[in-house]
């Protein structure tokens, strides 16, 4: 799982087959960059953005306190169009919408558990207040369930897809996007 020639600062561990990752077996597939600042290159450590293509991963990085959620260009152009005056380019969109700091996950986890499904389900399902409440209340003390991970996923019936893989501990059929845990050296 971890050994030393890749306990690196680069190093990156897959969530769904416990696979280290680091930047020399990473291919155009992640379109990210890991960097303090922004996302979204195939170089690390780089503070140029590059939005080329959708990003289907989430990357939760301990090493600078990030969260990257998974979006697609389609999404980042409606936040453009919808609040042209909050947002004045694709990568302004990213870093304000996409990257979220980490502490916001895992100072609370249960309540941040509470806080992303009732979002998923009131605002991106539109159901009403109960529902959204009940919903809620069911995934706040799933204590395997990361909340990036709600907060990552789009719908509904993605997270219960996701839930579904992580019961039966076949995480690898999950493919709605890549989970990617980048873990400071020890």
């Amino acid at each position: 799982m971890f050994d030393e020639k890749t306990n690196d600062k680069n190093t990156l561990i897959s969530s769904e087959t416990n696979t280290v990752l680091d930047d020399t077996t990473m291919s155009d597939d992640f379109n990210f960059i890991i960097s303090s600042d922004t996302i979204l290159s195939n170089e690390l450590n780089s503070d140029v953005v590059y939005i080329e293509k959708d990003n289907r991963c989430l990357l939760i990085s301990e090493k600078n306190n990030k969260v990257f959620l998974p979006y697609k260009i389609s999404e980042i152009k409606s936040y453009l169009e919808q609040y042209p005056d909050e947002y004045y380019s694709l990568s302004d969109v990213v870093n304000k919408e996409y990257i979220l700091s980490l502490t916001y996950f895992i100072k609370h986890p249960s309540i941040a558990r509470f806080r992303e499904a009732y979002s998923l389900s009131r605002d991106r399902e539109a159901k009403p207040i109960m529902e959204s409440i009940k919903y809620a209340m069911d995934l706040m003390f799933k204590g395997n369930l990361n909340p990036a991970i709600i907060a990552a996923c789009k719908t509904q019936e993605q997270l219960s897809n996701y839930l579904d893989c992580l019961d039966s501990n076949t995480l690898y059929k999950f493919t709605d996007f890549d989970i990617l845990f980048e873990v400071n050296p020890i």
